[in-house]
């Protein structure tokens, strides 16, 4: 192995990459097994800082488990993303070529897709590799692999032979540009500045008029009535009345319904069931005639005419809406025009406006699916949620679900297992196409994305042929964001629970998502996207894992920083540099020996065993922060800041140094496998240097030793050298120079064996006493008293004075930054948290000094 003065992260994890094949199944591993599949990104793109934080926890998991003796797997795969990908690809080809999809046969639009497919999946398996994952590639799963085919088909059949899938005319998401229904997930609410229209609804066969606001006055030809609050005390005696629609003189009726809010507007509503959700709900509640005036392409259509008989068949939405206000404005039906804010829904594909519109599709219905899933969460044997509040946000999604539309008018994609006979008609579905398929044509329609997504566990298992898969379902742990938790893991329950009987995954752990420094949301809009890549090209994966798995806890947000990672990266070099001070290849592990340690390297070995077990408590509860914040603060203030340094004496001389050796290597060993799960590639590194063998063919087991020491002579020990150490230090007294001191304690401890300890750093401790004396230098230990005495005073007086200057200054400016409101509003979170920091130990310091 390699070694310079400073960790190179690119080098070290450049010679690891032949190791990658180990992360494959091994059929002679007979322990328990332990299954992760990996949430399938998108073919659309490269991964960004989200999958990384996915990953990264996936990673350390899978790790982890092998460690602990387990048959570990981590199935990789890739979703086709349907509508994603098909927009995407359109865009490019458009760019390249200037056609469009339709300028090509189908068959040849689908296989110039697949081949950029291809390249793209190419593209990320690579990113995968830069990222060290545990992953295995042979394992790989692809939503658009035949056997997922099959089991789509198949799981569609059953569904249908059911009654489960039904096809209807009903209100669907429709993205205007694409011709296409969309799911709510591909649904971006932006606040926009709009117009509110404040319309004359005429009382029929009277000069009377109601006030009715809209922002859609272009819909007024699909209204089929007014809706009041039978509570509004003013409008409730209108219910029952009929009035003129104005924009095309049609008697409608006004009814009465308490979803209408009296505050908005003027509290009577008009209702468009044909392009509202809402208004279709309350079509559908008092049977009233559902009108659609838009066609598919963003243009109204022939039943859109006015009073004056005009037609707006073809003339785009927002062209109509101008003619439409216009005319009432002209007519003396328009009061008064508002402008206000409002949210609006955006096609994420095209970025145009979704219209609700009536559409013949296909549904699942979801409410006779979700009643085992919602029954099974509520036992024992339930899926585990990490956080546990995700169960019951859930179950509150399940108990009010809606059947799910599933069909996409999109090329890419499952197609629908639906045949028409092209003379009579007749519907047939099956998992295979009819015989004589040339007098059958199967719906041009594909399957929403989350269809065979929801299958993932399934297919990534026991649909396989390999035989070595089908025994790992369920899988054990599923990792993945909260905002895909109905669109793709309730689905996911739901097709387990129904197909199978089984849930799919034992456990669900749920991360927030990824935000900048000043906590917004990335966008390419913002230009606040990280390439993940970039920060393994400059710091290494290990480092932009410790950040991704330290960083917050389950279920919340996390803020990247730039600061916590060059952190981090201090952290690795921290384990780079300690092992140069102990690092001796004439050594073996092996020969390590319990009876030639010192009461000090048993006293780390207790502090090593402790973390063991701590550690193995909060990776079972998948409480990576605060395990990984525990074993960065032992390595680094227990066992690089106080061990290594109390050994230093032993380390520099002849007579003990091969064993002092000896014993730090087994420790630093110990440290090296328990950071292995966070900091793997350094891990692996420097075990292989010691071992010459790599961490995932060893086991992390809590240290089986008898260590006997003298727990209160030692532990004083240690409390006395880190504060005489830092006394020395802080006053520039010579190494070479004896500090001698008293010491006040009511618990008195050996003192011959002390000073054995203390004489290498050149302590030593002249007597206990039983009362202070306020003349002579005192540093407080928990309940005891370092005493200082025969130093020159004046001397360490006018240190004592400097520094209190330096103190007092620097508490000062922290305090003025802190009492500053704009630093608070404008600096970054960790920046306030990093002065705050600063400001406690600086009063703390103060306070030891002026005791």
């Amino acid at each position: 192995m390699k070694f310079d003065h400073k960790y190179i992260a690119k080098e070290v994890e450049n010679i690891l990459k032949k190791h990658k094949k180990i992360y494959e199944y091994d059929a002679k591993n007979k322990g328990k097994k332990f299954a992760i599949i990996l949430p399938p990104p998108n073919i659309t793109g490269h991964l960004h800082l989200g999958h990384a934080w996915d990953i990264a926890l996936q990673d350390a998991i899978i790790r982890y488990k092998h460690l602990q003796g387990f048959n570990t797997l981590w199935i990789a795969g890739f979703d086709h993303a349907s509508i994603a990908t098909q927009t995407k690809f359109e865009k490019i080809l458009k760019e390249e070529t200037k056609k469009t999809r339709f300028d090509f046969p189908k068959k040849v639009f689908l296989q110039k897709l697949k081949i950029w497919a291809n390249t793209q999946k190419s593209f990320i398996e690579k990113q995968w590799q830069k990222m060290n994952l545990a992953l295995s590639l042979q394992s790989q799963c692809y939503t658009m692999d035949q056997h997922v085919n099959k089991a789509v088909n198949a799981i569609f059949y059953e569904l249908y032979k059911q009654g489960l899938i039904y096809q209807d005319l009903k209100l669907v998401n429709w993205d205007m540009k694409l011709q296409t229904a969309i799911s709510d997930i591909e649904i971006n609410y932006q606040k926009v500045t709009t117009k509110m229209y404040y319309l004359k609804y005429y009382l029929a066969k009277t000069k009377k008029y109601l006030i009715v606001a809209t922002t859609r006055p272009e819909t007024l030809f699909g209204d089929v009535c007014l809706v009041i609050n039978p509570n509004d005390k003013k409008n409730a005696k209108y219910i029952g009345k009929m009035v003129i629609n104005p924009i095309n003189k049609k008697i409608i009726p006004i009814i009465g319904d308490k979803y209408v809010d009296q505050e908005f507007g003027t509290g009577i509503m008009k209702c468009t069931p044909g392009h509202d959700f809402n208004d279709y709900l309350i079509g559908k509640k008092y049977k009233l005639p559902i009108l659609s005036v838009f066609n598919f392409n963003g243009t109204l259509n022939e039943k859109a005419i006015d009073f004056t008989g005009r037609n707006y068949n073809s003339i785009p939405i927002e062209q109509a809406r101008k003619i439409v206000v216009e005319l009432l404005k002209t007519n003396n039906f328009l009061e008064k025009i508002q402008t206000i804010t409002t949210n609006i829904g955006f096609s994420e594909r095209s970025s145009t406006i979704v219209e609700p519109m009536l559409s013949k599709q296909w549904f699942v219905k979801m409410k006779p699916l979700v009643k085992k899933v919602i029954a099974l969460q509520k036992t024992t044997n339930k899926i585990i949620f990490y956080p546990k509040r995700f169960n019951n946000v859930l179950l509150t999604w399940l108990n009010n679900i809606e059947d799910w539309c599933i069909s996409r008018q999109l090329w890419w994609g499952h197609q629908i297992p639906v045949w028409y006979h092209k003379k009579n008609k007749q519907k047939y579905v099956g998992i295979k196409p009819p015989q004589n398929t040339n007098l059958w044509k199967q719906d041009d329609d594909v399957l929403d994305t989350w269809f065979s997504s929801g299958l993932w566990p399934m297919v990534c298992t026991f649909w396989r042929k390999e035989k070595i898969y089908k025994n790992f379902y369920p899988t054990n742990c599923l990792v993945t964001g909260y905002d895909i938790l109905f669109f793709w893991i309730a689905r996911m329950i739901v097709m387990a629970i129904y197909h199978k009987k089984i849930k799919p995954f034992n456990q669900c752990l749920i991360h927030g998502l990824i935000r900048d420094e000043k906590g917004r949301k990335m966008s390419k809009s913002l230009g606040n996207g990280i390439d993940p890549i970039s920060v393994v090209e400059q710091y290494g994966s290990d480092c932009l894992k410790l950040f991704l798995t330290s960083s917050t806890t389950l279920g919340e947000d996390l803020n990247f920083s730039p600061q916590k990672i060059k952190y981090y990266s201090n952290v690795l070099n921290k384990i780079w540099n300690s092992y140069q001070l102990i690092k001796d290849h004439t050594l073996k592990i092996k020969n390590f020996n319990l009876e030639k340690t010192s009461e000090i390297d048993r006293w780390m070995l207790n502090e090593v065993k402790n973390l063991q077990k701590n550690v193995i408590v909060f990776f079972n509860k998948y409480e990576f922060t605060v395990a990984n914040k525990m074993i960065i603060n032992s390595f680094w203030n227990i066992y690089c800041n106080k061990y290594l340094e109390m050994i230093k004496f032993y380390l520099n001389d002849p007579k003990y140094t091969k064993q002092q050796k000896l014993n730090s290597l087994f420790i630093f060993n110990e440290y090296l496998k328990i950071f292995y799960p966070i900091a793997p590639m350094l891990s692996d590194y420097l075990y292989y240097d010691i071992n010459q063998k790599i961490i995932w063919n060893d086991r992390m087991k809590i240290l089986q030793l008898n260590l006997k020491y003298e727990k209160n002579l030692i532990e004083k020990y240690v409390d006395i050298f880190i504060r005489l150490k830092d006394y020395r230090m802080k006053n520039s007294i010579k190494k070479e120079r004896i500090i001698n001191f008293d010491y006040l304690t009511p618990t008195e401890f050996d003192k011959n064996k002390m000073n054995n300890l203390l004489k290498q750093h050149n302590f030593f401790l002249c007597n206990f006493v039983k009362k202070l004396d306020p003349n002579k230098i005192v540093i407080k230990i928990d309940n005891d008293l370092i005493i200082l005495n025969k130093i020159n005073k004046h001397k360490t007086n006018q240190q004592i004075k400097k520094y209190l200057t330096f103190l007092d200054n620097e508490i000062k400016r922290c305090l003025a930054l802190l009492n500053n409101k704009n630093f608070l509003l404008k600096a970054p979170k960790e920046k306030v948290e990093l002065e705050q920091r600063k400001l406690k130990k600086y009063l703390e310091q103060k306070n030891n000094m002026n005791q």
